[in-house]
């Protein structure tokens, strides 16, 4: 944090605020053992992501200098243990740049899951957030006066005091398209849960879905559900230790803002194979197609009137392959094959066993999903698909 009395005197907020914004991020970044990058420095993957905004668009030509109608950089840091969250960077930095004579209108600050960007700049690095601030003009244009401003759409969806802080809140679904990301293990952790004859069931259109278990368990684990008219689409994510705020909702941010999340965990573990933080990402649409990618958890399938099996978990096999050969798994469910996703790794025996105790009835499998401490578990079935 910047002391109390700093930049107090006129000389001090003259010099600062005549410094090239890029000089005050540099000396900032590498204070606090971080990384700075400008756009022209990053990788072209993600300078042509930048482009596309539209927000590094040259408004005017060279002559007159830079008339670009933002500027735009990345902060990152090397994957040292370090446990600064996200949140408390953006918070000092934003410090930083008033006390050094910039106004909250002059930048915006995004996380790289709210553009999209969930490329790394090089191995072993952690990207925290993007960084736009207004174009400087040249020395002899600010002595005659007035200044550039950011973009009003950029501010508009990502000023500096609003979606990389606080999460937005999910709004109340306005029709069945409406996505709406949800916690389960906050939604229905319960201290006791009732005896019934079978586990309640959610319609949700094509499928409808139960959850099994109980939050008691061995692990910490963190469910996202987020569906639409037509697709379902679940993040699972479980560890042994608590599982950092900052780290699931800069997974959420990369995931639930991709285009293709499955594709995304991929891109996320290509770049760094978790240790500890085991994770699974599904997608089933309404013709009943589903893709995965589960690195250390993996969906269990029942087909209709067959036995219960395990599908691939690439954390098994990925060390046979270089990364570019990493794939995800690919199927389609029938009427009725359920899926069940849960945040403990099972042995075959204990999938056996959970089978066996589901066919009886729902609340006996949850019944021994408890006993055993196995977490709560997501239990999805098939409904009639579209043609």
């Amino acid at each position: 944090m910047i002391p109390d009395g700093a930049h107090t005197s006129t000389l001090q907020r003259f010099l600062l605020k005549s410094l090239p914004v890029t000089q005050i991020l540099k000396h900032w970044a590498g204070v606090r053992n971080l990384e700075w990058k400008e756009e022209q420095s990053l990788p072209p993957r993600i300078l042509a992501r930048l482009n596309e905004l539209g927000w590094l668009k040259r408004d005017g030509g060279l002559l007159l200098g830079d008339r670009k109608r933002c500027r735009a950089g990345l902060i990152y840091r090397h994957r040292n243990g370090n446990s600064v969250t996200s949140h408390e960077y953006i918070r000092d930095l934003k410090e930083h740049l008033r006390a050094c004579g910039r106004r909250p209108d002059d930048f915006a600050i995004f996380r790289p899951g709210q553009l999209n960007l969930s490329h790394n700049v090089e191995p072993g690095s952690q990207p925290l957030f993007y960084l736009f601030w207004a174009p400087e003009r040249p020395p002899l244009e600010r002595l005659l006066g007035g200044k550039e401003k950011l973009p009003f759409t950029l501010l508009a969806e990502g000023g500096p005091d609003t979606a990389e802080v606080q999460p937005k809140k999910p709004a109340e679904p306005a029709s069945a398209a409406t996505s709406q990301p949800f916690s389960v293990s906050e939604e229905h952790a319960v201290t006791a849960e009732p005896e019934v004859q079978d586990i309640p069931w959610k319609d949700q259109g094509y499928c409808r879905y139960a959850l099994l278990g109980s939050t008691r368990g061995n692990r910490s684990f963190k469910f996202f559900i987020k569906y639409g008219a037509d697709h379902l689409r679940v993040f699972l994510f479980s560890s042994k230790e608590e599982i950092s705020d900052d780290f699931l909702g800069s997974m959420f941010d990369a995931l639930g803002n991709h285009d293709d999340p499955v594709q995304g965990y991929l891109e996320q573990i290509r770049v760094a194979a978790p240790r500890d933080i085991l994770g699974l990402s599904l997608s089933l649409s309404d013709s009943g197609g589903l893709q995965f990618c589960g690195f250390g958890l993996s969906p269990i399938l029942i087909r209709y009137g067959s036995r219960a099996r395990k599908l691939p978990d690439l954390r098994d096999y990925y060390q046979n392959f270089s990364a570019d050969r990493w794939r995800v798994s690919r199927g389609r469910l029938g009427e009725r094959d359920q899926i069940l996703l849960c945040p403990a790794s099972m042995l075959e025996s204990e999938i056996q066993e959970l089978y066996s105790r589901l066919e009886q009835s729902g609340q006996r499998a949850s019944s021994w999903m408890r006993y055993r401490g196995l977490g709560k578990a997501l239990l999805l079935e098939a409904r009639p698909f579209q043609s």
